[in-house]
């Protein structure tokens, strides 16, 4: 991984013909997928522990939710492409590849699913890592996995409720930004 920030941005010139190839693939705006009632919605949750993602996968499906698992991150791909989740929970703390790195890998394909992140503790420059990495929500849980699973249910009622009114989600800034 670039060692700062910095170095992300002095990489601009191949970053911004990749995103010129990735926002060709797509129309402005769309996810790819449109939802309408009755379509269950569908979670791929990045996490190596299987006693974690056990407890997750039980706690969406109760929710009405479809579940697939990526246990390290270059199953993330293939599972992405034969999946199609509207929601990728990543656990910040995989073990060959960082959560972060994760999730700013997903910002270049081809669609913008919502990202979200759980961390034990909140990272300092959270405005800055969501931002470059295209994080929608991080959700912090002190290490208690019922605490995740509380927090996790709470956020999923909220995007559920509100997906259904807002517009799709579009590629962030950052990468509109290179795309110019």
């Amino acid at each position: 991984m670039l060692g700062s920030q910095t170095n992300f941005r002095g990489c601009a010139a191949y970053l911004r013909t990749a995103a010129t190839a990735v926002k060709s693939c797509h129309r402005e705006g769309t996810t790819g997928y449109q939802h309408t009632a009755g379509i269950r919605r569908r979670v791929l949750i990045v996490e190596f522990r299987d006693e974690v993602f056990a407890a997750l996968k039980s706690m969406l499906e109760e929710r009405g939710f479809d579940v697939e698992r990526a246990d390290c991150g270059p199953q993330v791909g293939t599972m992405l492409r034969r999946f199609a989740p509207d929601v990728v929970l990543v656990n910040e703390d995989m073990p060959h590849e960082d959560g972060w790195l994760i999730a700013a890998k997903l910002q270049f394909g081809p669609l913008r699913q919502s990202v979200w992140l759980y961390a034990v503790r909140l990272p300092r420059c959270l405005a800055q890592r969501k931002e470059v990495c295209g994080v929608d929500r991080v959700v912090t849980y002190d290490g208690v996995l019922a605490r995740l699973i509380d927090r996790l249910g709470h956020h999923l009622a909220e995007w559920r409720a509100g997906s259904r009114d807002q517009a799709p989600r579009r590629a962030s800034a950052f990468t509109e930004t290179l795309a110019a």
